[in-house]
């Protein structure tokens, strides 16, 4: 009897772990927050312990266009730059097994949310305004008075669509440490 017993819960935990490894394939995790806060780096770091594939929005853009980011902005207007990114979120969203870093104003758009939550867990990385790079940031380019302004009207709209918040305010590393935590703890309650 305690040997059958012994065999049925192998059994239950190897069906447990091989369904985590199979949702952990379908899952992309998705990085949101202020221009600034450590997002590309993070995403890269994360990929890379994951074993999923990176994916940055704003690189694709500008492959795409040829154009630096804030060239597009000079050139274009930001409501051209948003098309750009919706489109560029609408088709990095179906992938599977990848890290996405958006661009800060991809919350602007519902729709981006929605594709991106088609598939994945949404992590909103949170910085101390003061400790945001600003330099080649178009829409913060104006000094903490810009950057506050900027937050203030994209605060809510990180908090609303994220599952999960994480502090980047001191090692990198320790953030990167902290949102697979919080991805694995994630893919656990899924697979119950």
């Amino acid at each position: 009897l305690n040997l059958s017993i012994i065999i049925t819960l192998r059994m239950v935990n190897e069906m447990l772990e091989s369904k985590k490894a199979e949702i952990n394939e379908k899952i992309n995790i998705v990085i949101i927050g202020m221009p600034g806060s450590g997002k590309t780096t993070i995403c890269q770091e994360l990929a890379t312990m994951s074993k999923k594939e990176y994916v940055d929005v704003d690189f694709f853009i500008e492959r795409q266009c040829n154009k630096k980011i804030p060239q597009i902005f000079a050139q274009y207007g930001e409501e051209y730059f948003r098309k750009l990114e919706s489109e560029m979120i609408q088709s990095v969203s179906i992938k599977k097994n990848a890290v996405i870093s958006t661009g800060g104003g991809c919350v602007k758009n519902k729709d981006n949310i929605d594709n991106l939550k088609k598939n994945a867990i949404i992590i909103y990385v949170k910085r101390d305004l003061e400790k945001l790079e600003t330099s080649g940031r178009p829409l913060s380019s104006g000094g903490i008075e810009s950057v506050k302004k900027l937050f203030e009207e994209r605060k809510e709209l990180y908090e609303k669509y994220s599952d999960f918040q994480v502090e980047n305010n001191t090692d990198i590393s320790d953030c990167v440490a902290k949102i697979y935590r919080v991805y694995l703890d994630y893919i656990n309650q899924i697979a119950k």
